[in-house]
C-alpha cells in the first residue's frame, strides 16, 4: 500500500496517461508518453504551466507540455542553452579569468561577448567547439 501512495500521474495535455513513481524526471515520464522521434525533438516540456528541463523530478500528479525544438520557445531555449555551453567551453580552454560579458541568444542565433588579453583565431574556434562537443556528450 506504501508504495502506491509513493505514485503519481503523469498525462501529456490532450494526450496518454502513465502511473509513474515520485521523482521520475520529466524525461522518463516522456520516455513512457512519447516515441523515441518525438522524445528526440523535445527539450524542455510544461509541468502544469510552469517551463521545466528535461532533469526536473516530478512529485505530483502532473499535466506535461512537451516544447519541442522546431517550435519559436523551442529554439529559443536551444539557443539559450548553447550559449552558456560556449560560455563553459572557452572558460574551460582559456581559464575563469576570462570574462563573461553581454549575450547570449538573439533573433537568428546565439552570441557572448568575451574579455580577454588577446583576440580569438579560427585555431581557438575549433577548439571552442570540440570542447562544446564534449560538454554536451556529457
Amino acid at each position: 500500500m506504501a508504495e502506491d501512495m509513493a505514485d503519481i500521474s503523469v498525462q501529456l495535455k490532450d494526450g496518454e496517461k502513465v502511473t509513474v513513481p515520485a521523482s521520475t524526471t520529466v524525461r522518463d515520464a516522456l520516455a513512457q508518453l512519447q516515441s523515441g522521434k518525438q522524445r528526440k525533438r523535445t527539450l524542455a516540456a510544461y509541468a502544469d504551466d510552469k517551463a521545466v528541463d528535461l532533469f526536473t523530478e516530478l512529485n505530483a500528479d502532473t499535466v506535461l507540455t512537451p516544447i519541442k525544438v522546431d517550435t519559436d520557445e523551442g529554439l529559443d531555449i536551444l539557443r539559450h542553452s548553447t550559449a552558456h555551453v560556449m560560455a563553459e567551453a572557452v572558460r574551460d580552454i582559456f581559464g575563469t579569468n576570462v570574462k563573461v560579458a553581454i549575450g547570449p541568444a538573439i533573433e537568428n542565433g546565439f552570441y557572448y561577448d568575451f574579455m580577454r588579453d588577446e583576440p580569438f583565431s579560427p585555431d581557438d574556434f575549433e577548439k571552442i567547439e570540440a570542447r562544446m562537443a564534449e560538454i554536451v556528450a556529457k
